[in-house]
């Protein structure tokens, strides 16, 4: 993998919920690349509190209707 993509990636992703990035109730979970074995990054390992939080966030931003003035 080339510079330019390892920089892109970056070493850990958080959750993004309602505008946030957020670390995740259940800790980091790694990515590796198959072909090298090598460590790409780590990733946030979201657990059930977080996926209530998200989806209360989702259905609170439809409710809204404000992505309807996207289209």
């Amino acid at each position: 993998m080339g510079k330019a993509m390892e920089n892109e990636i970056g070493p850990y992703r958080q959750n993004h919920i309602s505008g946030k990035w957020v670390d995740a109730g259940a800790g980091r979970l790694g990515v590796e690349d198959f072909g090298t074995c090598t460590a790409l990054a780590e990733i946030a390992l979201a657990d059930e509190a977080d996926i209530n939080v998200a989806v209360a966030a989702t259905l609170n931003y439809h409710a809204s209707r404000v992505l309807t003035v996207m289209r």
